[in-house]
């Protein structure tokens, strides 16, 4: 089997499994998408060795389906979010914006640069 659709099919089913569990995971200590990334870990390079992105070339590939899980993650959220809330609450949410968060990125920025050593573009 190819390597890239061996690792495909290991986070597809990875997926399939933790939002089959998603019931019983809410109800423990663990949040989801912590036990993701330690699932991650394991059968990643450091882990197993099932998956290695950068071995195989297929980076991009993998990047494009992370930033697709994350908005389709970020959208489940948002929707959940009640008509009114926003109303309501918009100082709270312009300070968590404005101020809250430019200052994790910043300190994101910085502990990636520090910490893999890359440019200030790359580690943004």
């Amino acid at each position: 089997m190819d390597p890239f659709n061996l690792a495909v099919s290991t986070l597809g089913a990875l997926v399939l499994g933790l939002g089959l569990a998603s019931a019983r995971l809410a109800r423990t200590a663990a949040p989801p998408t912590l036990l993701a990334l330690v699932l991650g870990v394991a059968i990643g390079p450091v882990g197993l060795g099932l998956i290695d992105p950068l071995e195989q070339g297929h980076f991009l590939s993998f990047e494009r389906a992370t930033r697709l899980v994350l908005a389709v993650g970020l959208v489940s959220v948002a929707l959940r979010i009640p008509k009114a809330y926003p109303r309501e609450h918009w100082r709270t949410a312009a300070v968590l914006l404005g101020l809250g968060m430019p200052l994790m990125w910043g300190t994101s920025t910085l502990v990636v640069k520090v910490a893999l050593g890359l440019d200030w573009t790359m580690a943004a």
